[in-house]
């Protein structure tokens, strides 16, 4: 794919999620306290969670609904160009769990969503290649740890449960420049004590947003200043509800 000056024409829309995950940096410094050279404080791009669910999963593939009750999770980044320092770099933001508003609980590890840059012959900085959804597990990552060996294939959620959409779903130029937004949303697992993979996100849960960025290798992690409590869940499949049963939105 060859890079052009042509505008893209889509993914121009921002996140609707309330829950406001990390900020991109104003502007570009390398004053972290105890890190004179350190740029981990500019590797934030900004995103958001969206937490929606449906009243009806009747239309819902089986593999879907055996695992999810319809609850849904939808991460977006505001893209800008980013300088991995090397080709078909990433960047994005990691979901910690925490069991408190103090205590982080990472049985479950992390689910990331980065954008990379194309790495094909022809492609530029600014041209988009794949958004990846990943689960990292506590063995690869351990936060607040500052890097790790975690790439864009380390733990990718591929299977049909999770039903996961991304946009852009192909290769698109252009696209690494403030006014465009990648994005990734996916089934979550039903509401249960404990997980045996992905954890379950939901309003009043307190999580850990990580800004990631990596190339090659190795991710770089940029911690939170300490966890936030999400919010927004719209309502949950009725399937899980009995008849008259007022909707709770704390799952």
């Amino acid at each position: 794919m060859a890079t052009g000056t042509t505008p893209h024409a889509a993914n121009n829309q921002a996140g609707n999620g309330t829950n406001a995950l990390t900020s991109a940096p104003a502007s570009y410094t390398n004053n972290l306290p105890g890190f004179p050279q350190s740029y981990t404080e500019n590797l934030c791009l900004a995103s958001d969670l969206a937490l929606t669910g449906t009243t009806d999963t009747s239309g819902l593939d089986s593999t879907v609904t055996a695992y999810s009750d319809g609850y849904k999770a939808k991460v977006t980044l505001s893209l800008e160009q980013i300088l991995p320092g090397a080709a078909g770099g990433w960047a994005g933001v990691c979901l910690v769990y925490y069991s408190s508003e103090y205590v982080q609980d990472n049985t479950n590890g992390a689910v990331c969503f980065v954008a990379g840059v194309n790495s094909a012959t022809g492609s530029g900085p600014r041209d988009f290649g794949a958004g990846y959804l990943l689960e990292v597990a506590p063995a690869s990552w351990k936060p607040p740890a500052l890097s790790a060996s975690v790439t864009v294939s380390t733990g990718a959620l591929t299977a049909g449960k999770y039903g996961i959409v991304r946009a852009p779903s192909a290769a698109t130029a252009n696209m690494f420049t403030l006014g465009y937004y990648a994005s990734a949303e996916w089934y979550q697992p039903k509401y249960a004590s404990s997980y045996t993979g992905i954890a379950r996100y939901g309003k009043d849960d307190y999580v850990g947003a990580y800004c990631m960025q990596g190339a090659g290798s190795t991710s770089y992690f940029s911690a939170p200043a300490g966890s936030a409590k999400l919010t927004g869940a719209v309502q949950l499949a009725a399937s899980v509800l009995a008849l008259g049963t007022a909707i709770t939105l704390a799952m």
